[in-house]
């Protein structure tokens, strides 16, 4: 079995920024290197599904677009899981994920149906955060409330499988789909949007 999903990598210069609003989370902090935005979690699957979801996500077009993080936040109410950097509404975006999600579904991948919020995770707590922790989450988020970052350029969607280890998960990219121009599917005469 091989836990994948699907996402869009982090460019180096969003990712140095990422890395410097991480300063006085507590937690288990992100690594710079695995910082991403899931855009469609596959959980654990048999190879020869795997390959039946590259062989749909093969078959995706889109045009490439434009993301921006806006403000952080984190999941888990009343003790909180994860904090995060938000990624700004995009309808793109939305476009994107949509089509991702029904291709995988129709390849037989079970996808999850929770609400989307676009996120790249800057730390996981874990079992949960004890009160000191808890004043330190508060005060990071109101010291970050105004982060920005943006925007990025977005030419590629990635199949990324995930390792689990005692230090959290690794990333390795299985295969990258390149978006098409932004400009391309527009300006193409009688091109139907995708």
């Amino acid at each position: 079995m091989i836990r994948a999903f699907v996402g869009i990598a982090i460019p180096d210069e969003i990712a140095a920024t990422l890395a410097i609003a991480q300063s006085g989370l507590p937690g288990r902090l992100s690594e710079r290197e695995n910082f991403h935005l899931t855009l469609v979690f596959l959980g654990e699957l048999p190879g020869p599904l795997l390959e039946d979801v590259h062989y749909a996500l093969d078959g995706v077009s889109a045009p490439g677009f434009q993301l921006s993080l806006d403000g952080v936040d984190s999941f888990g109410r009343p003790q909180p899981t994860t904090a995060h950097a938000l990624i700004r509404p995009s309808e793109p975006l939305n476009h994107l994920r949509a089509k991702l999600a029904r291709a995988a579904r129709e390849a037989g991948a079970g996808i999850d149906s929770r609400r989307f919020t676009p996120h790249v995770t800057l730390a996981r707590f874990g079992t949960g955060l004890g009160p000191d922790d808890m004043q330190d989450l508060a005060a990071w988020r109101q010291r970050r409330a105004d982060f920005r970052a943006g925007p990025f350029d977005v030419h590629a969607f990635t199949l990324f499988r995930s390792h689990l280890g005692r230090k959290g998960a690794a990333y390795e990219v299985l295969e990258d789909y390149p978006l098409a121009p932004p400009q391309t599917l527009a300006a193409a005469p009688g091109a139907a949007r995708p």
